[in-house]
């Protein structure tokens, strides 16, 4: 590669005279480059003469005025000759055009002669050139500067912010804050202390966001209470990822609880939640009808398993090992441990599941957020329709199974005028009143509950009962 000095000096000199002392119009030009920083090989013959060409060097306007010195700083013209002054010299140049060389043996020589006569004069042309280009040599990077990022402990470099963006994105969508409101109506039976009881919670949020996530990756849902669903934002890998990281957040959070019990109650409940889940997409992906008794069955392991792992945590905070019987209550001395919940619990997640469907075929108002009859494009099957494929007549069961299987192979799932079509079957089979009238009599059975243990702890629930009633259909 090419080494050019910062620093270049044209010397030209005009030719012996040719008839009465006159100067001749031709001029020697020499091209010098000033090695004193570097100790480079100079270019070779012809690299100088394509770096000074003829046509550049009669490009250049060579003056010793004092605004060619203002217009460019970089350029100074010297007389080296015995007998001339600068402007003599500046005058001779401007008076005298360079001659091009009429081939490229005559220009080097010409470039490379210089005359001794009397009448010769020397210009200097000085013009500051940039600094050439480091060599490799110069730009490398001292070994132990390269290679010390490769054994540095950097790991606090990375934070939580991007790996929680997505489950914060769902947790900052409106929802109905059910499982919150019910600890703090349990909370007057349980009397767990505040601090654990925001423990508590934040767990169950945890574990609760981390669900809607995988929920609508694996139901294929593109919204989710009126806004896109997560994975419609970040994509299904980082929604994915970012909800099983909230998973294992959330069991940090239950070693926070500083008891072996609390862990096992994660894990076991835990467990239960991901078997219900398991069950819904295997019928679903298969279009396999359980029966009623297998669909509430996959309810209290799917939905009742984060409301019974929030009442055995409160429990545990209590002081109690498990949750007491109303008999052991009654026959123990002292303060009473407490109540067993757990048949309260387990209605409450049936009614909130079997509601949670009943609306999604029936509410203007899930219709807004979810859009129409959004569990039809998932094919879920819910009570209703479970119901419906057991009590239809054959062709209208066809129909259905028919209609189930065009929404597997189908991207987009159902249409408008399927979802119509599947709303008739089941109107007309009595399913949605079935559904309604299981509904309402696992209300009477809360409530039955919510009174028998109003009745061993001596204390009314009010506010359990007004959530109660807000669920109501």
């Amino acid at each position: 590669m090419n080494q050019f000095s910062p620093f270049m000096t044209i010397a030209i000199s005009p030719s012996p005279a040719q008839d009465d002392g006159a100067i001749n119009a031709g001029l020697d030009v020499t091209v010098k480059t000033d090695d004193s920083t570097k100790n480079n090989d100079s270019l070779p013959e012809e690299d100088n003469l394509s770096q000074s060409s003829p046509q550049e060097f009669q490009s250049t306007d060579i003056k010793s005025d004092s605004s060619t010195s203002e217009a460019s700083s970089d350029i100074n013209l010297t007389s080296n000759g015995p007998s001339r002054s600068q402007s003599s010299a500046s005058s001779v140049a401007d008076d005298c055009p360079l001659e091009e060389p009429s081939n490229a043996k005559e220009e080097a020589s010409s470039i490379q002669h210089h005359d001794t006569a009397p009448n010769d004069m020397h210009c200097q042309l000085e013009i500051d050139l940039p600094p050439p280009p480091p060599s490799p040599i110069e730009t490398r990077i001292p070994s132990d500067h390269m290679f010390s990022i490769f054994t540095q402990d950097n790991t606090s470099l990375l934070s939580e912010t991007i790996i929680s963006a997505p489950a914060h994105y769902v947790a900052s969508t409106p929802g109905k804050k059910i499982r919150d409101k019910a600890a703090s109506a349990l909370n007057i039976w349980l009397q767990v202390p505040e601090e654990d009881l925001q423990q508590i919670r934040r767990v169950i949020d945890m574990l609760h966001n981390a669900s809607l996530i995988l929920d609508d990756v694996e139901d294929g849902s593109v919204s989710r209470r009126g806004r896109p669903a997560t994975h419609m934002i970040f994509g299904m890998p980082q929604a994915i990822n970012s909800a099983g990281y909230q998973i294992n957040r959330a069991m940090m959070e239950a070693l926070k609880l500083g008891s072996v019990e609390c862990l096992d109650i994660f894990i076991e409940e835990l467990d239960r939640l991901y078997i219900g889940q398991g069950y819904d997409l295997f019928w679903t992906f298969n279009i396999k009808r359980p029966s009623v008794e297998k669909y509430i069955s996959m309810v209290d392991y799917k939905t009742g398993s984060l409301f019974n792992m929030l009442v055995r945590f409160m429990a545990a905070k209590t002081g109690s090992a498990k949750i007491a019987t109303s008999d052991e209550a009654e026959s123990g001395t002292g303060k009473p441990p407490p109540p067993d919940l757990t048949r309260l619990v387990v209605l409450l997640g049936r009614y909130f599941q079997i509601r949670d469907d009943y609306m999604n075929l029936t509410s203007d108002e899930y219709t807004l957020q979810k859009g129409y009859c959004d569990d039809l494009d998932e094919g879920k099957f819910s009570l209703t329709l479970v119901h419906a494929l057991e009590n239809s007549p054959e062709a209208e069961r066809s129909i259905l199974r028919h209609l189930l299987a065009q929404r597997a192979s189908s991207d987009c799932g159902m249409s408008l005028a399927q979802k119509h079509l599947v709303i008739d079957i089941v109107r007309a089979a009595g399913s949605l009143e079935y559904t309604l009238t299981a509904l309402r009599e696992i209300g009477r059975e809360i409530e039955a509950e919510l009174g028998r243990v109003e009745q061993v702890t001596g204390i009314e629930n009010r506010p359990l009962r007004g959530l109660v009633e807000v669920l109501r259909v």
